[in-house]
């Protein structure tokens, strides 16, 4: 396995940082282990799978979860706003780094993630492959 360790700075969209960064290096699969840090945007989709909700307000990322590689990011993320209360889901796009964002990514040894449509959901799902000398 080999880890990452990663800042993300005032402005950057947190999932597509995340994926250019595992884009950038050509991440096969991997896993957030550890995200924290101060977002002005959250943009979120419930468990209902169809509303999705934009949150304009300074929170505390209080967890970062999910698979990641070169191909998909799948995560998910709850907040503590300022009363405390917390609010959590699906990430989207659209949700901004205030701060700082400190991620560590752990690319994990011979798998492959990667993503086919489920007919039971409907959505992109996770496909986990073993590479094969030719990947």
């Amino acid at each position: 396995m080999r880890s990452y360790c990663i800042r993300l700075v005032k402005g950057l969209d947190l999932l597509l940082s995340i994926q250019q960064f595992a884009e950038m290096y050509e991440i096969k699969a991997a896993t957030v282990v550890c995200g924290v840090g101060c977002i002005s945007r959250a943009k979120l989709r419930n468990a209902d799978r169809e509303t999705t909700t934009t949150f304009d307000e300074r929170m505390e990322i209080m967890s970062l979860t999910g698979t990641v590689s070169s191909k998909r990011a799948h995560l998910h993320m709850s907040a503590s706003r300022s009363d405390l209360s917390v609010i959590g889901g699906h990430l989207f796009e659209g949700t901004i780094i205030d701060n700082t964002c400190e991620l560590i990514l752990i690319e994990l040894d011979n798998v492959l993630f990667d993503s086919t449509k489920d007919p039971d959901t409907g959505f992109e799902e996770l496909l986990i492959r073993r590479p094969s000398f030719k990947d």
